[in-house]
């Protein structure tokens, strides 16, 4: 039976009616932000982002007469779900998510809609268990361009619940959780019953989208050949790039039969093909259950030591894999399954080949750490 603690109209309405229920919380954030309804939550929260962004600028200050629009479309197409006005000066801009990944345009291209160094904030708000792989992906694209790379230390005041760090820029980027901003809010209208009550309307919904195991279908879940195709192309890169790196593996280790080209299995929410190297199991499949978790990647390697009986199996990957940033490392809970599990980060934009020449590169170095462990590998 599902908690019904967290409850409420909005949430209830928002998940039976709307096929983005983002846009119902960006709203629903936007009025409780509008100071023509009372200065107190705006004036709240400007003082729950100056203090957080000063943990790594400590003079940093945003305007008192900072004012809050939704939606508004920028020059290059982007919409930004809130943006904090000072005059004409964009300086706040907040960017509301529930399950949805981020678009083209996100984090990068809205950094651009700010004012320039020292005075701009892009925060994303996000539920609690996304924080770390959304994080990634923002840090990720971030560096991927020239003047928004970090500088310096990423900070997480506090809770830790907010995330930020300084940029080439001058701006910053932020994150942090749908909880920790309303939790904030209730205390600021601890004596405004009906600003409480907005807020509890709007907290409702967040646990909802947190919670639900099963979201209402949209027509265009439904009726999208985008989608069915999509996940038969997942299917396809993880056959190509399957036979791709494992006939190197096999020309490259002696001793190793070739594929037989049976070597795939399949369960509830995935689909992988196994090959061994040395004495570890690897799989390069297709996993719902992992992407949902974590984020980053629809296909991802996971890797074991062959003789599950061994007592150093753990030990022996986590030894091997200990040279990959700690955000491309993930280990199961399954005591009876240990493994590692990397995610394949698949380029967009890009051709087959180009993306099968990708994923093969970020196999071939987490087998050539294993290699260095390798118990059978021919000195």
């Amino acid at each position: 039976m599902r908690d019904t603690q967290h409850d409420s109209l909005l949430g209830h309405l928002a998940l039976r009616l709307a096929s983005h229920p983002e846009n119902i919380a960006t709203e629903a954030l936007t009025y409780l932000l509008d100071g023509r309804r009372g200065a107190v939550l705006r004036r709240a929260f400007l003082k729950y982002v100056q203090d957080k962004i000063r943990a790594v600028e400590p003079s940093f200050q945003l305007p008192e007469n900072t004012f809050f629009s939704s939606q508004e479309r920028g020059d290059d197409g982007g919409i930004p779900d809130i943006i904090g006005k000072n005059g004409d000066d964009k300086i706040l801009i907040i960017e509301a998510k529930f399950g949805a990944g981020l678009t083209a345009n996100q984090p990068v291209g809205y950094l651009g809609h700010l004012k320039g160094a020292g005075n701009g904030v892009l925060m994303f708000v996000a539920p609690e268990n996304r924080l770390e792989t959304l994080w990634f992906e923002l840090g990720h694209r971030c560096k991927k361009s020239v003047n928004h790379d970090f500088i310096g230390e990423t900070k997480r005041p506090a809770s830790g619940k907010f995330i930020v760090s300084k940029l080439i820029s001058g701006q910053f980027l932020a994150l942090t959780s749908w909880r920790e901003i309303l939790d904030y809010l209730k205390k600021a209208a601890i004596d405004e019953p009906q600003l409480s009550n907005n807020i509890a309307q709007l907290s409702g919904l967040c646990e909802r989208m947190d919670a639900e195991a099963f979201l209402p279908l949209t027509s265009e879940d439904i009726t999208s050949q985008a989608i069915p195709r999509c996940q038969l192309q997942f299917y396809d890169i993880v056959d190509k790039v399957f036979y791709k790196v494992v006939y190197k593996v096999k020309e490259n280790v002696p001793g190793e039969p070739p594929p037989t080209g049976k070597s795939c299995n399949a369960g509830y929410g995935y689909y992988a093909r196994s090959f061994s190297f040395y004495e570890f199991g690897l799989n390069i499949q297709l996993d719902y259950t992992i992407w949902r978790k974590y984020g980053l990647s629809p296909i991802w390697l996971s890797v074991r030591k062959n003789d599950s009986g061994n007592p150093t199996l753990t030990t022996k990957v986590q030894n091997a894999l200990s040279q990959l940033p700690d955000d491309r490392l993930f280990y199961t809970e399954l005591k009876t399954h240990p493994a590692a599990y990397i995610p394949l980060l698949l380029p967009v934009g890009k051709e087959l080949e180009a993306v099968l020449e990708n994923l093969s590169k970020q196999i071939e170095e987490v087998l050539s750490l294993l290699e260095k462990q390798s118990e059978r590998k021919t000195p």
